[in-house]
């Protein structure tokens, strides 16, 4: 918390707000189907997409990328399945933890992939970590 109320600050290299900002995005259905058959077209996934879009737009408009972005994972379905359950992540628990994507200078579309097929990798890897 420390680190990013200074990182925040104009003199260490930020935009100078002291809050968070969240976007959201809101898509219909339609959108939606449309968003996941272009990444289809591309072989790539919608979180890739979102990711690389991200880091473009950082550096477009804030001439800057970020270092790392940091990602919201469930563990659940992997690690904590209830009988029955399928792939449905519809149960209430704290199986989410933060997967931390690292930003490349050269961050394209296909690294974004790439680190998405790593950290679902290492999801379903978790367990053997003993």
């Amino acid at each position: 918390a420390a680190w990013n109320l200074i990182r925040a600050a104009s003199w260490a290299g930020g935009n100078g707000a002291f809050v968070p900002r969240i976007v959201a995005m809101n898509f219909t259905k339609e959108e939606s189907a449309r968003l996941a058959k272009g990444c289809k077209s591309e072989g790539v996934s919608p979180f890739a997409a979102f990711t690389y879009a991200s880091v473009k737009a950082c550096k477009e408009v804030l001439g800057q990328a970020p270092t790392n972005i940091g990602n919201q994972a469930s563990l659940q379905t992997r690690h904590y399945p209830a009988p029955d359950q399928g792939t449905e992540r519809d149960f209430v628990g704290d199986w989410l933890i933060g997967a931390v994507t690292p930003v490349a200078d050269d961050f394209t579309l296909a690294a974004a992939q790439a680190a998405y097929t790593t950290m679902i990798d290492d999801l379903d890897a978790l367990d053997s970590f003993d």
